[in-house]
């Protein structure tokens, strides 16, 4: 394995050159229309109902074997997974919270209907813990869910909608092999590496149950990624940025998601879905 070819500069450098502008330009407009027919008919897909705790092995079962089969990996070893403790925590927490300001609120309610005292400061406070409960469980539930390496090998698994939950499943497997690979250091590949797989895997699930809800969160996070790359080569090569792609969106500083993923999408297009086996057999794809 050439592990200069994987640190995250010289990725970095092989993505930043003007002639990847069109390229990068290309691949948006595709993952674009893309993303936009199923953003359009949201409402009507089906999402199923939120991961558990029954479910998770199976689910993790399931992903290991797509996985498996799509990189070619012939391992029986798999990480742990658990619903993320910090998120379920915060959950429980702020629900209750939640609870005993909806009960605050509807004991000063009563009193009001009974022409009883009406405590503003319970009223009040009613009001602001079941907003601040609210908001807080609602930030918890969108928070990354994550793979990790010391001191065990875990997947940290919000509670996502069974379709959101079986891509990003895919995503974090994908990580522990990485992991097994002596790859996991290497951010801006890993990362790129992770999303192509998800959604690959996303696609597979869509294939097999035509349902769209697999494919609609990776493909949101791809176009994102793609769409803020774009517009910071924009800036960087003092070239012209279609108006109909980047809408109102300013440009960002790039992370490893940004970099990784669009260096992905650019080799996969080049080269075919092979580089992502032969990523995780430390070979150099980026030449």
């Amino acid at each position: 394995m050439n592990k200069k070819a994987f640190e995250n500069n010289t990725l970095a450098h092989k993505l930043m050159k003007a002639e990847n502008f069109e390229v990068v330009e290309t691949i948006l407009a595709k993952k674009l229309t893309e993303f936009n027919k199923i953003k359009k008919i949201k409402n009507e897909l089906d999402f199923g109902p939120k991961i558990n705790y029954n479910t998770l092995t199976d689910a993790l079962t399931n992903v290991k074997s797509k996985v498996d089969t799509f990189l070619n990996y012939k391992g029986e070893d798999r990480p742990s997974i658990e619903l993320n403790p910090d998120t379920e925590n915060k959950i429980l927490f702020w629900s209750l919270t939640c609870l005993v300001s909806t009960g605050a609120i509807l004991i000063q309610t009563v009193n009001w209907l009974m022409d009883k005292p009406v405590s503003a400061s319970w009223l009040i406070g009613g009001l602001m813990g079941g907003l601040t409960a609210y908001h807080t469980v609602k930030n918890a539930l969108k928070k990354t869910s994550v793979y990790q390496s010391e001191p065990l090998q875990n997947i940290k698994l919000n509670r996502h909608s069974f379709t959101i939950a079986i891509p990003v499943i895919s995503h974090e497997y994908t990580h522990f092999l990485q992991d097994q690979k002596g790859l996991i250091d290497y951010n801006y590949l890993t990362e790129g590496h992770a999303s192509g797989v998800q959604n690959e895997i996303a696609n597979q699930f869509f294939e097999e149950t035509g349902n769209k809800a697999f494919q609609y969160d990776i493909q949101d996070a791809i176009t994102d990624k793609l769409l803020n790359t774009y517009l910071v080569m924009a800036e960087k090569f003092t070239k012209k940025a279609h108006l109909k792609l980047v809408g109102e969106r300013c440009a960002k500083s790039l992370d490893e998601y940004d970099i990784g993923t669009t260096l992905f999408m650019i080799e996969e297009e080049r080269k075919g879905k092979e580089i992502y086996k032969q990523v995780l057999q430390g070979k150099n794809i980026f030449t």
